[in-house]
């Protein structure tokens, strides 16, 4: 789910899933296509009919109305998915994306109240599949492999270890895929990225593998 144009086109989502529906064996469910965007803002329109009533109804108590853009139907499908007893979530959102960044902030709350993992991916034009293949996507399959919540405990065992190297920013997370979206950040570090690149992460690999 998320904002319409990073949903439908496959370059923009770094093919999502085509990786977790054909690498890793997980059945997609997507929210939002071009057929049901026409349907909602044209001819539901044309009859006076509005598709945000029960958006409003599947998102109350978390967002009390239209916020632009796919933001309120971020929240509500989430919630309705949860209802339905998905395994996982990914919230797909295009950089500065102003009402998916609102949504972004209430859904680690609609995780913790479901129980549902869900995991936000921000995506912009630096953003590159030979990332994406690393140790990131990684915990994804951990979570959807199992089926949810529900993981063997082989899984539950393990912490993934992910690196985003920038041009600005070199990023270091510790990710427990078996925990709650609020919880699964078990260590995380932030430094500015200094030339060669690769050496920005000596120290917090070492940190990471000592913690």
């Amino acid at each position: 789910m998320g904002e319409i144009y990073t949903l439908v086109e496959p370059f923009a989502n770094l093919n999502i899933e085509i990786r977790l529906g054909g690498n890793w064996g997980v059945e997609v469910v997507r929210t939002v296509s071009l057929q049901s965007w026409v349907e909602d803002h044209i001819f539901k329109k044309l009859v006076g009919r509005s598709h945000l009533v029960p958006l409003q109804k599947s998102a109350r108590g978390y967002l009390r109305g239209f916020i632009g853009g796919h933001g309120l139907e971020s929240v509500a499908r989430s919630v309705d998915l949860a209802r339905l007893g998905l395994g996982g979530v990914i919230h797909i959102l295009p950089l500065a994306c102003m009402p998916e960044v609102v949504a972004q902030g209430i859904l680690p709350q609609v995780s913790a109240d479901s129980g549902m993992p869900i995991m936000s991916l921000v995506v912009d034009e630096h953003s590159s599949e030979t990332g994406g293949s690393g140790q990131g996507w990684r915990p994804l399959s951990i979570l959807w492999r199992g089926g949810g919540p529900s993981m063997s405990s082989d899984a539950e065992q393990k912490v993934y270890l992910g690196v985003d190297v920038g041009s600005v920013s070199t990023n270091f997370i510790l990710f427990a895929p078996q925990q709650l979206a609020r919880e699964a950040v078990v260590w995380k570090k932030y430094l500015r990225t200094r030339c060669p690149p690769r050496s920005a992460a000596n120290g917090p690999a070492h940190d990471a593998c000592r913690g």
